[in-house]
């Protein structure tokens, strides 16, 4: 299982992810998810709902990457000890964006519309970020197309590079 973490940058690496098992956020929330709210209590179990979701692909011999707004460490950790109880590999890839690139690829507008109050406890805006501590591998998304960040997320989930930056 590979954790993708990205604090809402448009989803742009994302959307390109699709060479195989892949969850994205937005159809998981759709999907499994729509009676949660935006609270913290919710957020955690729509991200335990889709570490779920891949730890059931992961006995099955597939390897999942999850595209997930995860911006608090414990709701991580609680993914990986998930998967690591049941000997599932669980990989943490950090597809960093600084907060301005994020604004600056904001389509939707949502980063304009939480700077106006308009949509709270918006990760980055006023609900807190939390970078992992050692993730398997880094993306620094603003120095890459995004086929090459693409590229490097799949080389470290295949397990042919362990990269920073």
């Amino acid at each position: 299982m590979a954790w993708h973490l990205q604090p809402a940058a448009g989803m742009l690496v994302p959307s390109r992810l699709a060479r195989g098992p892949f969850l994205p956020q937005r159809p998981l929330c759709d999907l499994f998810s729509a009676s949660l709210s935006f609270s913290d209590e919710d957020h955690a179990e729509n991200i335990r709902r889709a570490g779920a979701i891949a730890l059931i692909a992961g006995r099955s011999g597939i390897t999942s990457i999850c595209a997930l707004i995860s911006p608090l460490r414990r709701e991580r950790d609680a993914v990986r000890a998930m998967a690591e109880s049941k000997g599932i590999r669980f990989l943490e890839v950090h597809v960093c964006t600084p907060l301005e690139v994020c604004e600056a690829r904001d389509v939707k507008g949502l980063y304009k519309k939480a700077r106006a109050g308009l949509i709270p406890k918006f990760t980055g805006i006023d609900s807190p970020y939390e970078p992992p501590l050692k993730p398997d591998g880094v993306v620094l998304t603003e120095q890459f197309t995004i086929e090459e960040a693409v590229e490097r997320i799949y080389r470290v989930v295949i397990g042919t590079a362990r990269l920073k930056g």
